[in-house]
């Protein structure tokens, strides 16, 4: 299934989906520098970052959102009904939701695997376990906050400004400070492994692979 299809058939927000393709080519980017003797899966690692935060409409504050469109914001009872609906659904649980389309569009396992032991509440379980197609997923992501990609310590500095005052797990500086610290722990590993510079991957150097990856077909099993 073409990846824009599944962005409308759920549907996502723009700067949702922009995010989620921002990130997956990001993963193509460093997947095609790999310069490691072990294998690593492109396709499983793209396909996964496509989808990683497909259900994170539940966690939205859409009366005071950044995340929709002006357009988007015309519409703003159509996106309440859908956060309602997948609330309910999932209990407020994003990670559960964006399982569930996974599972809906008939993913492979190891995308399954990938989107359920990825992410940054995770990087200890990641760096340990040494699967570089976890850790390229959590990498990617960790590179590009909603509007651009960034450097780890940007990235943090960026959650520390969204969560401060709130009730997420996020809002306490302790746990930021420790997820930051595995992410520039997670860097420098797969620095070892790859031709490129890490730090040095901006917006621009994804700018073909953003333009292809629109048009990813995403396969079911």
């Amino acid at each position: 299934m073409i990846i824009s299809s599944i962005y409308k058939k759920y549907p996502i927000p723009n700067i949702l989906q922009m995010h989620m393709l921002r990130a997956a080519s990001v993963g193509a980017l460093i997947c095609d520098n790999w310069n490691f003797e072990e294998n690593i899966d492109k396709d499983s690692v793209v396909q996964a970052l496509l989808i990683h935060d497909a259900g994170n409409i539940i966690k939205f504050n859409l009366d005071a959102s950044t995340m929709l469109t002006d357009e988007e914001k015309k519409n703003l009872n159509f996106w309440k009904t859908q956060q309602k609906i997948y609330k309910q659904k999932f209990n407020n649980y994003d990670h559960k939701a964006t399982q569930q389309i996974a599972k809906e569009i008939k993913v492979s396992d190891k995308v399954l695997y990938l989107l359920g032991n990825s992410g940054s509440s995770k990087l200890q379980q990641v760096i340990d376990s040494k699967d570089y197609n976890l850790a390229i997923v959590t990498y990617a992501d960790l590179r590009c906050a909603p509007y651009n990609i960034v450097s780890v310590n940007e990235r943090f500095d960026d959650v520390i400004k969204r969560y401060k005052d709130s009730d997420h797990p996020l809002s306490a500086l302790e746990e930021v400070e420790k997820r930051r610290n595995l992410g520039i722990e997670l860097e420098n590993i797969l620095q070892q492994f790859v031709k490129i510079n890490l730090n040095e991957i901006l917006d621009e150097s994804i700018k073909p692979y953003l333009e292809k990856i629109t048009g990813y077909n995403i396969p079911t099993t």
